[in-house]
């Protein structure tokens, strides 16, 4: 086992880049006992990001999370420049995945400037704006006293209503809307709802992210006991150990399982195979049998022909037996005009 505290920042650094998602603890403790050391290098790999370069399957990939988890957990103020950086960088919108829950909690009201000047922000991405929500939302919920301002900027962005109560015709679509109005609902607030409705009646809210009107008034009236959030990275990479583990049991399973699957199609081709052999084989022996049962039939025909011979050489009368003696050359004795040798004379010979 590696003694991590002993080691220097730069050593510990390198073994952050060799360390994937699931870091050793003892690694994570090390490092919180650097700050100062390592803060240079953290806030440099979080601004800078992954090389392009890297194969796909370096470490080095979960460097910029390593780098942001950390920060967070130094709660270091010169991170929130760099975050706010990184979150208008749409290259790098897989940082809020990481990011959307442990840097509000983290942070708190340190972050809220940062996070209300990114949401209201229209040059920022979509995407960048959205996830900035969410995480308002958290802070609102772990920060009741920060909850009305959180709720009027987010109402501030929603469209005026014509004196009808009309959308305004200028009025653009856009994926806000779904995540203001969601925003909206998490924070139980109901003094959107005139926007709100009539977006949904525009079109403007994306249904299948949100649900219709009455889904949305549904959660929206909802009583949910939000517990306070709170940051701990340890906590983390232990989450991540045991979301590690569960994979590789569910691979593990899924190997077992291909194997099983592997096993029990060479079984049932084993199985056929040994019908198909056991049906030639019954289809020899039974030639065979037909075979002996042919062998039999000849035998017993030339047993009855051996007998059927005896009998008549046994009756051959005595006049061929007390026949002239004759040479071969001779006429023969039945007076057909041919020599002997040429007519009866291997006849009688047998006979003899």
């Amino acid at each position: 086992m590696t003694d991590y505290r002993s080691l220097s920042a730069d050593e510990l650094w390198t073994a952050l880049g060799q360390s994937y998602r699931t870091a050793d603890l003892d690694l994570i403790c090390a490092c919180l006992e650097q700050r100062e050391e390592l803060t240079p290098a953290l806030l440099k790999a979080l601004e800078d990001g992954p090389d392009l370069d890297w194969e796909h399957d370096d470490p080095r990939w979960f460097l910029e999370i390593h780098a942001g988890l950390l920060l967070c957990a130094y709660r270091e103020p010169a991170a929130l420049e760099v975050f706010a950086q990184v979150f208008r960088d749409p290259d790098r919108d897989n940082v809020f995945e990481w990011f959307t829950y442990d840097l509000s909690t983290a942070y708190g009201l340190a972050a809220l400037p940062m996070l209300l000047e990114l949401m209201n922000d229209d040059d920022a991405y979509p995407y960048a704006r959205s996830a900035t929500m969410a995480m308002l939302v958290v802070i609102a919920q772990n920060h009741p006293d920060e909850h009305d301002r959180i709720v009027a900027s987010l109402q501030s962005l929603l469209p005026i209503l014509t004196e009808n109560g009309e959308l305004p015709p200028d009025t653009k679509d856009s994926e806000l809307w779904t995540w203001i109005a969601l925003s909206l609902a998490d924070l139980k607030d109901e003094t959107g709802l005139p926007q709100i409705m009539a977006l949904y009646q525009g079109g403007m809210i994306d249904e299948w992210a949100i649900g219709n009107q009455e889904k949305y008034l549904e959660y929206l009236n909802q009583q949910v006991d939000v517990q306070p959030r709170h940051y701990d990275v340890l906590e983390v990479y232990e989450k991540f150990h045991q979301q590690a583990a569960r994979q590789a049991e569910k691979e593990a399973k899924a190997t077992e399982q291909e194997e099983l699957s592997r096993l029990q199609t060479e079984k049932a081709r084993l199985e056929a195979e040994l019908s198909e052999h056991q049906a030639e084989r019954e289809r020899l022996e039974a030639e065979l049998a037909e075979r002996l049962v042919e062998r039999k039939h000849l035998e017993v025909k030339q047993e009855r022909l051996l007998s059927e011979r005896e009998r008549l050489q046994g009756e051959q009368p005595a006049a061929a037996l007390a026949r002239p003696k004759i040479g071969r050359n001779d006429p023969c004795w039945c007076g057909s005009g041919k020599k002997y040798k040429r007519c009866h004379w291997r006849e009688d010979r047998r006979q003899r």
